[in-house]
């Protein structure tokens, strides 16, 4: 007989929190957490590109569309864990586009994550 309790013991432990995102509609601050908008970047950013195939069958690169800035220092209160870094902003991109799932090794590359540490040498990017 399939004992669930023991395997549940086991996949438990490796249960970590999450942090749910709250859309307010109002003019953030330069440094608040987002969804979409204008980047803060270093002056030296490359813009990340991705090549992939849309609806309608046309492969092009394409530049990668900010879906979300998180301040970490706002994050910290709910990382529990403490698995992110207390400080700095994490920028999430993705192919919103072409919209692939990642799941195959040709989507390598339709999301990206950065990670700047000093808030200080950002400015925002068109």
């Amino acid at each position: 007989m399939f004992n669930t309790m023991k395997y549940a013991r086991k996949i438990r432990q490796y249960a970590k929190n999450e942090i749910y995102l709250q859309y307010k509609e109002k003019k953030p601050d330069k440094y608040f957490s987002k969804l979409g908008g204008k980047p803060l970047v270093p002056k030296d950013f490359a813009w990340p590109y991705y090549t992939g195939e849309d609806f309608d069958g046309i492969v092009e690169e394409r530049p990668l569309t900010l879906v979300a800035s998180i301040n970490l220092e706002e994050a910290s209160f709910f990382d529990v864990d403490h698995l992110l870094p207390s400080k700095g902003l994490l920028l999430f991109f993705y192919d919103l586009h072409t919209m692939p799932a990642g799941l195959e090794a040709k989507d390598q590359g339709c999301a990206r994550v950065y990670y700047f540490p000093n808030l200080s040498i950002l400015e925002e990017r068109d």
